[in-house]
């Protein structure tokens, strides 16, 4: 709760002298949490040793999210190599009226395979948004008419 206090907190729509980001609000904490820790306990190096799974869990979810999103990139790049994605998204653009629509549930349906071959919506997200600006213009929308629905997909459980 402590980062989030600190982001909030410093914010700039509550104090705008100090600039805090996401990494340096975590940092903060971790510290303000160790010289708490070793006020109450006196054992400086049960202290550290009990931070050090800190660590280790972040690093432990940073491996597993960050392959999710090279598999799920390497998915997006392979289907727009064979010509997969462009061929889909000129199909719905060559539909007239229903170009939105039919857009939205080919990018909708694009994102949910790769969501489920990766195991995770986000790597899906970020391995395709790319690809909304495109899709979009092809059917001569705005990219927020596609990327707000299609945003909500890292959202749905995948397993």
């Amino acid at each position: 709760m402590l980062p989030l206090g600190l982001l909030i907190g410093l914010s700039p729509l509550v104090y705008k002298a100090i600039k805090l980001n996401l990494v340096t609000a975590i940092i903060v904490s971790l510290i303000i949490a160790l010289v708490v820790d070793i006020a109450t306990r006196r054992d400086f190096k049960q202290c550290c040793k009990d931070s050090q799974a800190i660590f280790e869990g972040m690093g432990k979810v940073f491996t597993s999210t960050v392959s999710f999103i090279v598999c799920a990139e390497m998915l997006a790049l392979g289907l727009n190599k064979i010509g997969g994605i462009s061929t889909m998204i000129q199909a719905a653009a060559s539909i007239q009226n229903a170009g939105l629509f039919i857009m939205l549930i080919v990018m909708l349906v694009i994102m949910i395979v790769a969501a489920i071959v990766t195991g995770s919506g986000n790597a899906a997200f970020f391995a395709f948004s790319p690809l909304l600006p495109e899709a979009a213009s092809s059917v001569g929308i705005p990219t927020l008419a596609l990327a707000v629905p299609v945003s909500s997909l890292p959202v749905l459980p995948v397993r």
